[in-house]
């Protein structure tokens, strides 16, 4: 099923939770939305589920208008970030619950059971209750009920976030498979950031209640369109020196470096920043530093397989990867900034300019 969203706003008590929202979300799609808490992420679920009504818009389910629908109306399962479970129930129960609500024969809603259960590897733990099964466990049976009644929309609020690390990454490697075995469009809310490249197809970027933009994760991550979108995408957070652009030369306030641009050529700005993700930070032989920065090792983080540096470059501080045990505190280093990793930012507006 094809979602269309267009301009859907929602107010609490004059207070903005979501505004203007317009985008389209594609059939058999795994869409995540990250965000900073009250950004609109679990709003813009619960307007989809029907369990809140819009103030203004449309949210076309394919080419129906659903908008103020009621729930039942519109097929959509919902997994919820504290699973939600009826701990009186066992996990057969749990899982049966939308189709007993249905009034569906018992020995067809025996034959889905057993076939979500299966899909989810829970199948022994069918006359258990909650309480007597892990997180992990609880969070599949979560899933299973929601998938049961063959959802047109799956909606995930957080589902992964109260379990550890490796369960999780377990957890998101399986639902990705079973999502593409059921073709369902899912829509995920996250505010992990390697989950949301991992998981999804597409990434909605939302801040104080706005898109700020949609792209797959790779065009999230190689085509930011702000500031925002590049910080809220990087890990660790982006390097970034001020400056300003000059006939499309970059020029550092402190250290007059000079970088070329053929995007900003024959342009002149002010005031800018210019970021560089870590990665695409490298260092250098002292005798190819002619056209490079000079920085100082403020602290090394040791990060396993590598370690992370933190450099300090006049004011700015720049962050880089390198082997074990190569540099230490106090070095002095050159190092070079890869040309196609570089993005410049209006400083006031954190607009891209290239």
């Amino acid at each position: 099923m094809d979602i269309i969203i267009k301009n859907l706003t929602k107010l609490y008590n004059n207070t903005v939770a979501l505004t203007s929202l317009s985008c389209t979300i594609s059939h058999g799609e795994i869409t995540a939305i990250l965000g900073t808490s009250g950004s609109g992420k679990t709003t813009l679920l619960n307007l989809l589920a029907g369990i809140v009504q819009p103030t203004s818009g449309s949210i076309f389910f394919d080419n129906k208008d659903i908008a103020n629908s009621k729930i039942e109306d519109r097929n959509v399962g919902y997994v919820f970030q504290d699973y939600a479970l009826y701990p009186h129930m066992t996990v057969y129960e749990n899982i049966a619950f939308p189709l007993l609500v249905q009034r569906i024969k018992k020995d067809k809603i025996k034959e889905k059971v057993f076939q979500y259960a299966s899909l989810l590897h829970i199948e022994d733990l069918l006359k258990r209750k909650p309480n007597a099964i892990s997180g992990g466990q609880q969070q599949r049976v979560a899933i299973a009920r929601a998938l049961i009644k063959e959802p047109s929309l799956l909606l995930l609020d957080e589902p992964f976030a109260n379990l550890d690390n490796t369960l999780s990454q377990e957890l998101q490697e399986e639902f990705k498979v079973l999502q593409k075995k059921t073709a369902v469009t899912s829509i995920y809310v996250t505010h992990n950031r390697d989950e949301a490249i991992s998981i999804s197809d597409s990434i909605m970027i939302l801040d104080g209640g706005k898109l700020v933009q949609k792209a797959t994760p790779y065009g999230i991550y190689s085509e930011p369109c702000n500031r925002f979108v590049a910080d809220f995408i990087s890990k660790p957070p982006c390097n970034y020196i001020s400056g300003k652009i000059k006939n499309g030369l970059f020029m550092s306030r402190e250290n007059s470096i000079f970088v070329f641009f053929v995007q900003l050529e024959g342009k002149t700005y002010d005031n800018v920043t210019l970021m560089v993700r870590s990665e695409h930070v490298s260092i250098l032989e002292n005798k190819k530093c002619e056209d490079a920065l000079y920085a100082y090792v403020e602290s090394i983080k040791y990060q396993g397989d590598r370690s992370l540096l933190h450099l300090r470059v006049g004011s700015d501080m720049l962050r880089t990867y390198a082997p074990n045990d190569v540099v230490s505190v106090g070095e002095r280093l050159c190092v070079g900034l890869n040309q196609n990793g570089l993005f410049v930012f209006e400083s006031s507006s954190g607009v891209r300019l290239c």
